[in-house]
């Protein structure tokens, strides 16, 4: 289970893989996967079918914590990969 758009947002708020629903990692991922109350707000689950069918909400993709271990896996090394050229190049 991986949403791009919502593990940048778990990873910005500094999520950890025992986050719970009252944390703010796990309030702006939902946010970013479902959608916020911002009508400029695109939810990240409505531009894909599949997302939509298989994780129709923040709670199904997180799926025990799988989506904070796959976050940690394949988008937080690329992360860290970009904030470090931004330093570089600043």
């Amino acid at each position: 289970p991986l949403a791009v758009r919502t593990g940048l947002a778990w990873l910005d708020a500094q999520g950890t893989p025992d986050g719970t629903p009252q944390s703010p990692a796990w309030q702006k991922a939902a946010a970013c996967y479902e959608g916020g109350a911002s009508q400029f707000s695109v939810a990240e689950v409505a531009g894909s079918a599949y997302l939509a069918r298989a994780y129709p909400s923040f709670s199904a993709l997180w799926a025990e914590g799988a989506f904070a271990q796959w976050v940690g896996l394949l988008l937080a090394p690329l992360d860290e990969a970009v904030q470090r050229m931004g330093k570089v190049a600043a």
